[in-house]
């Protein structure tokens, strides 16, 4: 698998980008198409996105903590809206295979990028205790029922997708020549190899207190770094529609799999002299789904303006289990919107 170098440079990965697919939208292609040329495509945009992401349980609260009674408290809410770059970058020419009218490759990718933060605190009622898992296994815990944990965090979370199609483009051509009338629904199908990263940086700072005097007892400071990358491949299919001589819909669905690799790296450091670094790794094959709609709009024969909406649900999303020191399997789901410019042109590749 190649190694992408970009990856460290989120908003140049993110600048090809397409939503798996928006490369034919026959409005701004119609020259190109029509004179029989080769026809080359770039994509830019930007926009918002919204995802479930997995939860961070380094706080606990139950009858014990560290026990089967325990359970993981959510400081910072799951559901985060962030923003989103976008690209993408193909070439496309007439030529039958398989039956085709025109073939052709696209390279496309999507960056996203969340930060959240919370806070709450929770005071022993006499049946709870709340604290947090030390990494060597042991705990601390609100001991007496005027004490108070608090607990912060903050986290930047990032996704990537980068893929890599071949692609085969129907009912482009009216009778034997390749000329599209646009009277008649495009599609395409697409495979290719497939790559995902999530990388995500998380800090915990915890406290007990008296919650008569607000007198420290402990305090902790937890870092915790979670990076997983996806190999696979996507198959993806396409329908284009022209509306009318300036509007056109555009449909793409893909269906990814992968196998995914998983390395976390947690830091522990409490005021009681108490410091631990810890590494977990996690192996696993999964799947992801793709859904993407597109409405675009032709400015003039080279040039569109889209809008785009996608939904994405990725299978295994792992997050840090503390009380077990493992990686248990998480999901993620969310969609996007965005705003995109497409240019299309001639093909330079001879």
């Amino acid at each position: 698998m190649i190694k992408f170098s970009l990856l460290s440079i989120p908003f140049v990965v993110a600048l090809i980008q397409l939503t798996l697919g928006a490369s034919i939208a026959s409005a701004a292609e119609d020259d190109c198409i029509s004179t029989g040329d080769k026809c080359f495509h770039l994509e830019i945009g930007a926009g918002v996105s919204r995802f479930n992401l997995p939860d961070n349980g380094f706080f606990y609260g139950g009858e014990t903590i560290g026990g089967q009674e325990s359970r993981p408290l959510t400081v910072i809410d799951t559901s985060v809206g962030g923003w989103n770059i976008a690209g993408s970058l193909g070439h496309h020419e007439n030529g039958e295979i398989l039956g085709s009218d025109m073939f052709g490759f696209d390279i496309n990718g999507i960056y996203h990028e969340f930060t959240s933060s919370g806070s709450l605190s929770r005071v022993r009622d006499g049946g709870n205790v709340f604290g947090w898992i030390e990494e060597d296994g042991d705990f601390q815990q609100t001991n007496s029922t005027p004490e108070r944990l608090d607990a912060d965090v903050s986290r930047k979370f990032q996704y990537w997708i980068i893929n890599f199609v071949g692609e085969l483009d129907y009912n482009q051509k009216n009778g034997d020549e390749h000329v599209y009338t646009g009277s008649e629904p495009m599609f395409s199908l697409q495979v290719g190899p497939s790559f995902r990263r999530i990388r995500e940086k998380t800090t915990q700072n915890g406290a007990i207190r008296n919650h008569a005097t607000n007198a420290l007892s402990t305090s902790v400071v937890n870092n915790e770094k979670l990076t997983t990358n996806y190999y696979g491949w996507t198959f993806a299919g396409e329908f284009v529609k022209n509306l009318d001589e300036e509007w056109a819909i555009t449909g793409t669905g893909a269906f990814s799999v992968y196998r995914a690799k998983s390395k976390a790296s947690t830091s522990y450091a409490d005021d009681q002299g108490n410091s631990f670094s810890r590494s977990l790794s996690k192996n696993k094959n999964t799947t992801a789904l793709n859904l993407d709609v597109k409405v675009s709009h032709k400015l003039d024969a080279s040039n569109q303006i889209a809008v785009n909406i996608g939904i994405d649900s990725l299978r295994y999303a792992p997050k840090v289990n503390y009380s077990e020191s493992k990686l248990d399997d998480g999901d993620l789901f969310g969609y996007a919107f965005g705003v995109r410019f497409i240019r299309t042109f001639n093909s330079p590749i001879n």
